[in-house]
């Protein structure tokens, strides 16, 4: 298979949903209590932000401070799995309408399947707005 382009993602967990950021977006990469508060304008968890029927516990939280044209916001997300994952944009199912209408602002705007796995691409950029 020939591939054209790919994006590089973050991989997290918010409970036992995986998702993904495309790392362009993604300045740095901090524990919380490496951020002070002149670091960010503003640090939000991804489940004030996302739709989840159970409250999810972080059991290893983290911070992707996010390039944002007008603010430097940070977004809490758990359990970081992998940094820099090639996804190839054949291998990017983008989901329905249907769905789509059901997130805040089709935040989650895609799917992609690795190892067996799905993996709910978030546009963090998108959620901050």
């Amino acid at each position: 298979m020939n591939h054209s382009e790919a994006l590089r993602i973050l991989i997290f967990c918010i409970g036992d949903i995986r998702m993904g950021t495309d790392m362009a977006y993604v300045s740095e990469i901090r524990r919380p209590d490496q951020i002070g508060r002149q670091d960010l304008d503003e640090i939000f968890r991804l489940d004030e932000k996302l739709f989840f029927p159970h409250p999810p516990v972080y059991q290893a939280p983290m911070i992707l401070c996010i390039r944002h044209e007008e603010k430097k916001i940070g977004l809490m997300v758990d359990r970081i799995q992998e940094i820099d994952m090639p996804v190839f944009i054949e291998e990017i199912r983008i989901l329905p309408l249907l769905i789509r209408a059901d997130t805040s602002s089709s935040a989650i705007w895609a799917a992609v399947v690795k190892d067996r796995e799905i993996i709910l691409l978030l546009d963090c950029v998108r959620l901050t707005e």
